[in-house]
């Protein structure tokens, strides 16, 4: 998404849900029970064992933000906390790997379902390497979520 788009995004979002909701900012310490929403500049990884944030252009990449990089660098972590990956509408792949990376270290996974996502690519392809995630339409997904939290 657009990063002139977000700020509109974050605010309608955050107006229908339960939990607390805000855009990602440079250097922020994610906390459990929130939800963040990144930017095409924003990058998230493991550091001191706290998922922090940096925003910044990430070239050597194919998708930025890089969810197979987060997924990746949380996939260890399954055998120590709950893990549930989650692969929404989407073009292309990103991601499918990571979610792959996580269910096989015990972490759960879901995907959204042909009917409900605007483009399947994502979620296909997620679907096609872990085929044991849970496919499911966008409103069972918010259910899930909240049952995990």
């Amino acid at each position: 998404m657009d990063n002139q788009y977000i700020p509109s995004f974050v605010k309608r979002l955050a107006s229908v849900s339960p939990l607390p909701l805000q855009q990602l900012a440079d250097g922020e310490v994610l906390q459990r029970g929130n939800v963040y929403i990144c930017s095409s500049l924003c990058m998230l990884h493991f550091k001191n064992g706290m998922l922090q944030s940096s925003i910044r252009q990430n070239g050597a990449l194919d998708y930025n933000p890089n969810i197979d990089k987060l997924f990746f660098s949380i996939a260890p972590l399954c055998q120590e906390v709950e893990v549930l990956s989650i692969i929404l509408t989407g073009i292309g792949s990103d991601g499918a790997a990571g979610m792959q990376a996580i269910a096989q270290n015990g972490g759960r996974a879901l995907t959204e379902s042909c009917e409900s996502a605007i483009v399947f690519g994502m979620p296909c392809r997620a679907k096609e390497l872990v085929p044991e995630a849970k496919d499911l339409h966008l409103d069972g997904i918010i259910d899930e979520i909240q049952r995990f939290v």
